[in-house]
């Protein structure tokens, strides 16, 4: 019994280390495949395969393509012809081919890098001579940045021309990334000449930065003082009054949008009045900053600290001068409340001895930028909702499907129609465009803005006027945004040791909207049944059209109104001259923000024996907050250098209070929609 057992040990054991080995090969074979076609690029030239399609769209013959290879598409959307249909027939052609044959029918052009291929328009006409397909591959490039001494650069920007594809330089100033061959490397880091390099046959790139005395020995605002350049040592970004001068954009936030590197700015909402969400060097931690994970950074306007929403309240044509301090070293001055980065924002001050006036006004249009492609033909709409409800219940039945089909062979044919199973109620087989029906898809904005300033002897002073104004993009009672800035500085020079100075300021702004939801609006609109239309044959609003279009036309108006005045009294001496300065400031800011609104839910019918419905109740309310802010600085800079060496210290104090004074009221069943009142009601 042992010996039989024993024997059957043994006999598995064999078995086993036979399977395994067999096992082992098999896996080495499979990996060492995968590794090879991993390795191995073939171009769209070398692919050949047999392509068959009949009365299909261009997306539909990329799919299949996909399908057929393992190459992806990139489409521009715009670009391709959505009514163009292909009839294909080809056996054992190349990749390259079948494109050249697709792009002469759709006038695109093709570009093929690794496995991607990304179509556009193409320039030129159909041409059966045209070779629209360029094929590129990616090869590999490294490198190192070093100064004219020899010494790594770490940080240094690496792009590719033309795109924002690119790198950074790390810590030992070495890179490595993948970019098309023929490709043009743009090098560029603060204090250093921008430098282009051509890629050739050679795939290392070793590059020596030249330094530019000119931008070295420019001065960026810091915490508490100023700094030329070449003393930085933190991450600090600058940008002057060019970036935001003669333009025409309603706030700050737009004008810095893609101007300094990590300094991330993203509108709120599509309210034209919404406060941007700022953010530098982007996503922290889940708690950070302004509670949404974005981490707001400390954002201060000479010297006083301001919110996202006041921002927008600026007068960019005021803007001297704006740094972003983005590391711990840079911020660390403003302690806790720096943890995601500092803002500084500088005005302008009178600097011509001869009188200066400076007027500039703007026109400008503003694009929706995307806005979902919606289907309206009302028998595929209804073929896709019955598909969506085919697990629960049939939604339509073969009688809706005719009709719909009969719509769409003739438009003329009505879209709204008695229901036969029900003579009370309207069945609707429209193909609205909600998005069409709701946005003009352009808006306008206006800026009118004047200065004066001046240097007379002792005195200098700085004189504004700015107004702006901003429309929305909504079809029927569009919303109209209205801004005035006023501001004034004076710097008195009382001795050759002692400056006062004053800078006031005072914005008035005014927002009038439909109350038509918020932003929620755009929410519904999109999921708005396109077979539902604004009104019924008799006239009167559908549910859909009362809580889309009426709204905006007659469902009341949301008002806020923003007074805003500021008022800066500061000191600077020079107890020893360019060695020990002593600088104080106090501010004191006075907010009164007011709002008013009314909503008038309009009646709509369901169907021709219907009553008129409401959707809740008429309502209005009334707002009133007061804010009262004060700031008081005092600090003390002393600054010594020896030689090559440098000795700076900062000392200070800083005080703010702040009170806000809130008020509310509210109610419904309005007596009359034509005075909206909170003190009107139906007892």
């Amino acid at each position: 019994m042992e010996k039989k057992l024993l024997r059957l040990i043994k006999m598995l054991s064999k078995y086993a280390l036979i399977g395994f080995l067999v096992q082992s090969c098999v896996f080495t074979l499979l990996f060492a495949r995968e590794g090879n076609a991993q390795k191995t690029r073939t171009s769209i030239k070398e692919v050949y395969i047999s392509f068959h399609v009949k009365d299909a769209s261009l997306m539909e013959v990329f799919t299949a393509i996909e399908n057929k290879t393992d190459y992806q598409f990139t489409v521009d959307k715009k670009a391709i012809d959505k009514q163009l249909r292909l009839n294909i027939n080809l056996k054992n052609i190349s990749v390259a081919e079948l494109l050249t044959e697709i792009a002469r029918k759709g006038e695109l052009r093709f570009l093929q890098v690794n496995e991607n291929i990304s179509v556009k328009k193409s320039a030129a006409k159909k041409s059966s001579h045209a070779l629209p397909v360029q094929v590129l591959q990616e090869v590999t490039v490294s490198g190192k940045v070093t100064d004219e001494k020899g010494l790594s650069l770490p940080g240094v920007s690496i792009l590719i021309k033309g795109s924002s594809r690119g790198t950074t330089s790390d810590y030992e100033g070495n890179f490595r990334f993948n970019v098309p061959e023929g490709s043009v490397l743009v090098f560029s880091s603060i204090g250093y000449v921008t430098q282009e390099v051509e890629l050739g046959n050679s795939h290392v790139v070793n590059i020596v930065m030249q330094e530019d005395a000119t931008t070295l020995d420019e001065v960026v605002v810091v915490g508490y003082g100023e700094q030329k350049k070449i003393n930085l040592s933190g991450a600090v970004d600058a940008v002057g009054a060019e970036v935001l001068e003669d333009r025409p954009i309603a706030n700050i936030s737009s004008g810095l949008q893609g101007s300094v590197a990590n300094l991330n700015i993203i509108q709120g909402s599509g309210q034209i009045n919404s406060a941007p969400r700022i953010n530098i060097r982007g996503v922290t931690s889940i708690n950070s900053g302004n509670g949404d994970g974005k981490g707001s950074p400390l954002i201060l306007v000479d010297n006083v600290p301001v919110t996202e929403s006041e921002l927008v309240l600026l007068n960019p044509n005021d803007i001297a001068s704006i740094s972003v301090l983005k590391d711990a070293s840079s911020a660390a001055i403003y302690g806790a409340r720096a943890a995601f980065g500092v803002v500084l924002i500088t005005t302008k001050n009178g600097t011509s001895k001869d009188l200066k006036v400076t007027y500039n006004a703007n026109y400008g249009t503003k694009k929706l930028t995307r806005r979902p492609e919606v289907v309206t033909n009302p028998y595929q709409v209804m073929k896709y909702k019955d598909v969506m409800a085919e697990p629960w219940y049939d939604l339509y039945q073969d009688v809706d499907f005719a009709y719909g089909q009969k719509r769409v062979d003739d438009p003329s044919a009505p879209a709204v129609i008695v229901d036969p199973n029900n003579p009370e109620a309207w069945k609707y087989y429209g193909a609205t465009d909600w998005f069409d029906e709701i946005y003009t898809g352009s808006s306008t904005i206006m800026n009118h803005n004047i200065s004066v300033s001046k240097s007379v002897e002792e005195v200098t002073f700085y004189l504004s006027g700015d107004y702006t104004r901003q429309e929305g993009m909504l079809r029927y009672g569009n919303d109209i945004y209205d801004r005035y800035n006023f501001r004034g500085k004076v710097d008195v020079n009382l001795t050759d040791w002692l400056v006062l100075k004053n800078n006031t300021s005072f914005t008035y702004s005014e927002y009038d909207e439909p109350e038509y939801g918020g932003w929620l609006f755009f929410h519904n609109v999109n999921r708005s049944n396109s077979l539902n239309v604004i009104t019924n044959p008799d006239g009167s609003y559908t549910k859909t059209g009362a809580s889309m279009i009426g709204s905006l036309k007659e469902g009341g108006r949301s008002n806020t109104w923003t007074n805003d005045f500021q008022s800066t009294f500061s000191f600077d001496m020079s107890l020893i001259k360019d060695v020990w300065s002593l600088k104080g400031d106090a501010t004191f800011r006075r907010s009164n923000d007011k709002g008013e609104r009314y909503q008038f839910p309009l009646p709509y019918r369901l169907g021709p024996g219907m009553p008129l419905k409401r959707d809740g109740n008429s309502s209005a309310s009334s707002s009133n907050t007061y804010t009262r802010y004060n700031v008081y600085n005092i600090y003390t800079n002393l600054r010594k250098t020896f030689g090559k060496h440098a000795f700076n210290v900062l000392a200070g104090f800083n005080q703010e209070y702040k009170t806000i004074e809130s008020f509310s009221a509210s109610t419904d069943k309005l007596i009359s929609t034509n005075l909206p009142s909170v003190m009107l009601i139906i007892k």
